[in-house]
């Protein structure tokens, strides 16, 4: 209080008083609280403020580990800095104190609490999730883009970071703090990129945090399934659609009524997308007529054109039956075609370069106007067959277009009809490749499970006026063919669960199936096979994320209430797959409890850039059996285009592995300390059992003593070739010319069983062993390598063998078949096959059929009751069959 005493000049005095409140010190921050590696120093900025100037502010009670810079003369307002200092300080320790500053003119002060903590710098990292990034994109399309979640460590909850990339087409939003969590978007220009896979590293950094390196993969591929969904696009045989209603699906008319086909044609790659071929302002479906009504574009699926659009068409299984597809042309003389090629029918194919149509057609010739029926057959661009057959000038003529496609004879046939009911043949073609009836499953999206596809086709070709074609109906119909003969006949009960890869029975009775991405599901059957509870567990793609999940064993150690499972798994793309991203996990718990616990004892296993991956793993007599696919088609490199890439055959690839996964010493971390990826030095204690294995997707131990395995055949005209020489070394680029022209290409391969030994090579390559052999040698024209072991029955052309077990029998089983070995072909047949044995278990003595009907069966596994369980990959089904009769 201020009193102030006024004497006035006439006299007396007056007195005025005033109360002041005095301003204090303001610290901004208030306090300061850190947490830093042991051994650094951090400087931190303090704004000091007043309600008015000094000069005089003087720091005191500073601890040891901290100083002001100034201590004294600080002036307010303005700033001083503090700096902390570690090297004292125990790691793990907190010190604290509370540094006074004063202004002695003013009486000021003001107290700054301190706290340090020291942290042992080589456990202090910044959290990223994924720990990797795969990318997918399309050529020339711009920026895709994947984001990253970064988090500082709990002890040090704000990280200043900033990333760093090392190719020019990563990009990536400012640098920021991470305070506790941040979001950081990567993008990938695809612009100039062409198709194939890309890799490049970026590394994360902060202020006394260890750099973290965060593998990236983009792969870069024209063909999707925009616009529709991958999972929709494969139809079950037969299958129709009418117009007449509304069919589902994503492929809308310009009304946006749903026309039901399930996938879009692209054009051909590089040209565009199969967005780019839907035209839906094109197309209108007139419910009240039941017609689907297509205004034609000029482009066509002919030669090198190969732009056609709206080719609306269903996937389907071409390999297990004959399948006619149908549709009518309503008409067509009235939709404004004047002789220039225009053209509508129905077409089957795998894409605009390889495929079989027929359609009705228009053209000139000697100056008028010609009309015909015609079918072409059209293989990689060059034309197979052309074939017309001349009709008149019909205005009220509507035709139904047919063709037949027969995976048994390798053929395609087309005809067609005026009534639906006489039918006229226009052609044939013969020895179709097998790509085109998806026999071989290697480098088919299991999402799609097909890349045979068939649908409609319109053109108005070299018209330039409008020209609308009508279609009425299309069907999917299966053929008429003499069904195998089997002596056994069986009660079937399916239950759905999408895309199984594997099976396993636990000791608590449960069947245990992984899906394609991770999943475990848990399936409960009572006695007569009724699926009465299913358990799903996410444990895996919760931990990792999506994994490409091939295989699953029960570990002997475990209980009925103490489950132990071992995964097999690998990148989850089908295409540029992720170099040694093969793994193996742990997940334990029970039905009461869930599946909590998880690890991953195995990494670094191969994996093709197709694929080809860790496979089935059984476990026997202590030890962990895995079955590794190959890198290549046939064991060398390639430069040409193919699913399997340009990656070579590892130390450990195409081979069955043996893993003492047990043995508290055993190390399985293969490649983790900087080893050459395709050398022998691994890293790790995982051993090759037998070698030259291309795809063993299955094997089984015998109560013979006997080890068999199915292996998978060469499949595509030029996805392979051998070794480029029969002599190490055998490393390089081979030719994916056939042998014939001089290449290394032995062309297609039928699936083969082998009775597998410790120590031998089964015939497919592998330059990283030595193993430059191919086979027999006979395709060199050299003898077989010293440890090569042939096969001991031929499988068939384009089976896809995979799932094999021996069948032991049961209280519901066939004893006549106890001992042989069931085997399923996935491909050609979708059938349980069974081997017979000789009495030393060193040969098969007769290969026949125990039944039939499946879709795409992949594995198949027995209970103790002689019960049989199949998982249909291709349908989404697991299915037991009990025998009715034996």
């Amino acid at each position: 209080i201020i009193r102030v005493v006024i004497t006035k000049l006439s006299g007396g005095t007056e007195e005025i008083s005033a109360t002041f409140t005095v301003g204090s010190l303001v610290l901004t921050p208030s306090s300061i609280s850190e947490a830093m590696i042991k051994g650094s120093t951090r400087a931190i900025t303090v704004q000091v403020s007043s309600p008015g100037q000094l000069t005089d502010v003087t720091a005191s009670n500073v601890p040891s580990w901290a100083s002001v810079t100034p201590s004294s003369g600080i002036t307010s307002p303005g700033s001083f800095s503090i700096l902390l200092d570690t090297s004292t300080v125990p790691v793990g320790s907190t010190v604290t104190a509370a540094v006074t500053f004063t202004s002695s003119l003013s009486g000021l002060s003001v107290s700054l609490p301190l706290s340090l903590q020291a942290l042992d710098g080589s456990a202090l990292l910044l959290g990223v999730s994924p720990t990797s990034l795969d990318m997918i994109g399309k050529p020339d399309t711009g920026d895709t883009a994947a984001v990253i979640t970064i988090t500082a460590h709990s002890a040090a909850p704000t990280a200043t970071y900033s990333l760093t990339c090392d190719e020019s087409w990563l990009s990536w939003t400012i640098s920021g703090p991470a305070n506790p969590t941040a979001t950081q978007t990567i993008l990938a220009d695809t612009n100039g990129l062409a198709e194939g896979t890309y890799t490049a590293t970026c590394v994360l950094s902060a202020p006394q945090y260890a750099d973290v390196t965060i593998p990236v993969t983009l792969v870069l591929s024209p063909n999707n399934c925009l616009p529709v969904v991958c999972a929709d696009i494969k139809v079950d045989v037969p299958h129709s659609i009418t117009f007449s209603q509304n069919n589902g699906g994503e492929l809308r008319d310009k009304n946006g009524v749903e026309t039901g086909f399930t996938y879009m044609f692209p054009h051909k790659p590089g040209s565009g997308t199969a967005l780019d071929a839907y035209i839906p302002q094109n197309l209108e479906v007139d419910m009240a007529k039941g017609e689907l009504h297509v205004e034609a574009t000029p482009g066509i699926e002919y030669k090198t054109n190969n732009n056609a659009n709206n080719l609306l068409s269903f996937g389907f299984a071409a390999p297990n039956q004959l399948t006619y597809l149908s549709t009518w042309v309503m008409q067509p003389y009235d939709a404004n075609t004047n002789g220039n090629f225009e053209q509508a029918g129905v077409f089957f194919g795998i894409d605009q370069n390889n495929y079989a149509k027929v359609v009705w057609t228009t053209y000139k010739e000697g100056g008028s106007t010609k009309y015909a029926l015609m079918m072409v057959v059209e293989e990689n661009g060059e034309i197979l067959l052309d074939e017309k057959a001349f009709v008149l000038n019909q205005p009220e003529f509507s035709y139904q277009v047919r063709i037949l496609v027969d995976p048994f004879e390798m053929k395609v046939f087309g005809d067609y009809s005026l009534n639906g009911v006489l039918w006229f043949p226009l052609g044939e073609v013969s020895n179709v490749p097998g790509e085109w009836f998806s026999f071989d499953a290697a480098g088919i999206d299991p999402i799609i499970g097909t890349r045979s596809f068939g649908g409609i086709s319109a053109s108005r070709r070299h018209n330039s006026q409008t020209c609308i074609f009508r279609f009425k109906d299309f069907h999917l119909k299966v053929g008429e063919r003499p069904p195998p003969e089997v002596d056994f006949e069986f009660t079937k009960k399916s239950i759905s669960i999408n895309h199984p890869t594997n099976m396993a029975f636990g000791p608590d009775g449960r069947l245990y199936v992984t899906v394609l991405f991770g999943d475990v599901y848990a399936i409960t059957y009572d006695n007569n096979l009724n699926a009465v509870d299913i358990d799903k567990y996410t444990t895996l793609p919760d931990d990792l994320g999506d994994r490409l999940t091939l295989g699953i064993a029960v570990d002997p150690r475990s209980t009925a209430n103490d489950i132990i499972l071992w995964l097999a798994h690998s990148s989850p793309h089908l295409r540029g797959g992720g170099l040694n991203s093969g793994m193996l996990s742990m997940m334990r718990g029970s039905k009461s409890g869930g599946f909590n616990q998880i690890s991953h004892p195995v990494k670094g296993l191969p994996r093709a850039e197709a694929d080809h991956a860790p496979n089935s793993l059984h476990f026997k007599n202590g030890k962990l059996y895995l079955s590794v696919g190959g890198n290549t088609g046939a064991g060398g490199a390639i430069r040409e285009p193919s699913d399997f890439g340009k990656r070579e055959e590892q130390w450990h690839s195409a081979a069955l592995l043996e893993l003492d996964v047990l043995n508290s010493n055993f190390d399985g971390m293969c490649y983790q300390n900087g080893q050459n990826p395709f050398g022998r030095d691994t890293g790790c204690d995982v051993k090759n059992w037998a070698t030259g294995l291309r795809n063993s997707y299955d094997f089984v131990f015998h109560s013979n003593g006997q080890v068999y395995a199915t292996d998978n055949g060469l499949g595509g005209a030029r996805t392979g070739a051998f070794p480029v020489r029969p002599t190490p070394p055998c490393f390089g680029f081979a030719s994916a010319d056939p042998v014939s022209e001089g290449g290394q290409n032995p062309l297609q391969q039928t699936d083969l069983l082998y009775n597998l030994k410790k120590g031998k090579y089964y015939g497919h390559g592998n330059p990283a062993r030595d193993e430059c052999v191919y086979k027999d040698g006979s395709y060199q024209g050299v003898d077989p390598h010293p440890d090569f072991d042939p096969f001991i029955a031929d499988l068939g052309m384009h089976a896809s063998a995979n799932g094999i077990i021996e069948y032991t029998g049961g209280s519901n089983g066939c004893p006549v078949l106890e001992g042989d070995l069931l085997i399923l072909r996935y491909s050609s047949g979708d059938d349980i096959r069974r081997v017979e044995l000789s009495a030393d278990g060193l040969h098969a003595t007769k290969i026949t059929t125990v039944a039939f009907g499946f879709n795409d069966p992949l594995v198949i596994r027995q209970n103790t009751k002689g019960d049989l369980f199949v998982a249909e990959h291709g349908s989404g089904k697991i299915t037991s069959l009990r025998f009715k009769n034996c």
